[in-house]
């Protein structure tokens, strides 16, 4: 079961985080997935939750891509270890674009059940990508 958890998350992350393919949350997402980013508070339950999820950073960068950096299952749970990148030329919830490139990792933690990814919990660098962004200054090491 543990590699049929991971292919509908792989499938989800190719489709919808490389290819842009927003529909493939209708076929991979449970009608009451709840999606939980600290970031993105009060996002909808199900499908309708992961598409604006996406829809706010691939506003902000049009041409953003996820790079897959690796893989842990352990039955109904699936963490996939990913990097995103590409150029923020588009507005970040009411932010400005900058123009500037981006690249931020973090992990996406699903919890499969019957084929549909019925949770979601990502943990990402959101400190980064607003330096990168140049939001805040960047941290000198002493």
């Amino acid at each position: 079961m543990s590699d049929a958890n991971r292919a509908v998350v792989e499938r989800y992350a190719q489709r919808f985080w490389i290819d842009h393919d927003t529909s493939v949350v209708d076929q991979t997402h449970a009608p009451d997935h709840v999606y939980v980013d600290p970031a993105l508070p009060n996002l909808p339950p199900g499908p309708e939750g992961a598409r604006e999820r996406g829809s706010v950073y691939l506003t902000a960068v049009p041409d953003g891509r996820v790079e897959v950096l690796g893989w842990m299952v352990d039955g109904e749970m699936v963490l996939c270890r990913w990097r995103f990148f590409g150029t923020n030329t588009g507005d970040l919830l009411g932010i400005a674009p900058t123009g500037r490139a981006v690249s931020v990792e973090g992990v996406h933690v699903c919890r499969v059940r019957d084929g549909r990814i019925v949770e979601t919990r990502v943990f990402w660098d959101t400190l980064a990508l607003f330096v990168q962004l140049g939001l805040v200054p960047e941290l000198i090491a002493a």
